[in-house]
């Protein structure tokens, strides 16, 4: 009895003992985290992060890192698209100037062009046309960083190559290539070629009706006619033809009234059965975009065209580049013929129209960009906003935090404190 008492008085130390152990380590857990705790709330208002882990906000960093990531794309876009907006804006600059240099040619050319300008006075505008020519070729071989800003894609290609004292016919555009296209930031156009002032062919004016249906004139038909042949304008007014005419008998009466108009040639043949208008079959053709066809109703038949197998409207021809039409004009000027001068007048309106529409182009896609630019700006700036949500907390709310922890903590060290002091006087006790 007595071993087996002392076994149960032996036991009861040992149990007390193990009790107070737990006691007193789970007091030390609970300090460690209160003190944990105020360590996080502490780093938070010292960093102002709001989110130091995911474990505390299920993808909280994740959707800072969503938003960084974005915020870091917008600002590639902006510095890709301000680089774009920036040699738009050379390409502008320079635009002016050509459309200024081939005003000043065009200016040149008018007074040259007067029949009281005489011999001496073209071969001083022949001189002048020489350096505004250089200052046009040169201007657009504008480069920036090592791009040529008018060869589009292919940057390495100088939009206009002449050898020293060559005539500007025998230069070569981009190289020889073909325009490679425009390139392009950011999904838009950023920039322009000027093919319509290098790669112009100059044409007559051409115009071919369907075969008549029946091919002989059934009844009375009529068209006005207004023919163009690239420098005089001429008037043919109403043109008849009567029943049983053929086309062969239509192109006899229009060529006729063309020459009663005071032209010299032919205007019209017959091609594949139909009537076929071209002024390149007028004596002295002029290629250029003053060549025009301009075909009417009669005043009399106005409802006739059909039966003549045509339509109403105007074609009109092409002018030469700029190159050709320049070398054309300083050999007017060194010939002493200012008629020649007058006709390539036209092909230097064609120019300043061609180099107009490079100009809008160049505006539209300027404003493009600024658009694009200032659009881009706000939306970063909104993300940003948005990451100092994500990011940040408010030093009201991070202080509140600390306090709190800190009195968390401290509640927690007193109370382990008392277990520990009992415990120590339990183990005593027993």
């Amino acid at each position: 009895m007595s071993l087996v008492e002392g076994s149960v008085v032996n036991k009861m130390p040992h149990i007390g003992r193990f009790s107070t152990l737990n006691s007193f380590i789970s007091q030390i857990s609970h300090v460690a985290r209160s003190q944990s705790s105020f360590a996080e709330h502490s780093s938070r208002m010292n960093t102002q992060q709001r989110h130091l882990n995911n474990y505390e906000q299920i993808g909280g960093t994740k959707d800072l890192l969503n938003n960084r990531a974005r915020i870091k794309r917008l600002e590639t876009i902006e510095i890709n698209e301000t680089k774009a907006a920036s040699e738009i804006g050379l390409m502008s600059t320079t635009v002016g100037g050509l459309k200024e240099i081939i005003s000043s040619i065009r200016a040149s050319a008018l007074r040259a062009g007067s029949d009281s300008s005489g011999p001496s006075e073209l071969l001083v505008f022949g001189q002048e046309l020489q350096g505004l020519a250089k200052d046009f070729f040169d201007g657009v071989n504008t480069q920036l960083n090592g791009k040529y800003l008018f060869s589009g894609l292919a940057t390495d290609k100088k939009v206009f190559d002449i050898d020293e004292g060559q005539i500007y016919s025998t230069g070569e555009y981009l190289e020889g290539y073909t325009y490679a296209g425009n390139r392009v930031i950011e999904n838009k156009k950023a920039s322009v070629g000027l093919d319509d002032l290098f790669a112009a062919t100059a044409s007559a004016a051409n115009y071919t009706g369907s075969v008549p249906s029946p091919a002989t004139l059934a009844s009375a038909a009529e068209m006005n006619l207004v023919i163009n042949d690239g420098y005089n304008t001429y008037n043919l007014g109403d043109i008849s033809f009567t029943a049983g005419d053929n086309v062969s008998d239509m192109v006899t009466k229009i060529n006729a009234a063309f020459t009663a108009a005071g032209g010299s040639g032919a205007i019209a043949q017959v091609s594949g059965g139909a009537i076929d208008f071209d002024t390149s079959l007028v004596t002295g053709n002029i290629e250029n975009s003053a060549a025009a066809i301009i075909i009417s109703p009669g005043s009399s038949l106005p409802n006739t065209l059909g039966d003549l197998g045509l339509e109403a409207g105007t074609t009109t021809g092409t002018s030469t580049n700029i190159q050709t039409a320049l070398a054309k004009l300083l050999e007017a000027y060194n010939s002493e013929d200012n008629q020649a001068v007058r006709q390539v007048l036209v092909d230097l309106d064609a120019m300043l129209d061609a180099i107009t529409s490079v100009e809008t182009e160049l505006g539209d896609i300027e404003a493009r960009f600024a658009d694009s630019i200032s659009s881009t700006f706000n939306l970063r700036t909104d993300l940003e906003i948005k990451e100092s949500d994500l990011a940040t907390i408010p030093i009201a709310e991070a202080i509140q935090e600390v306090n709190a922890a800190q009195a968390a903590m401290g509640g927690a060290m007193q109370a382990s404190a008392l277990v520990l002091q009992q415990s120590v006087f339990r183990f005593l006790s027993l």
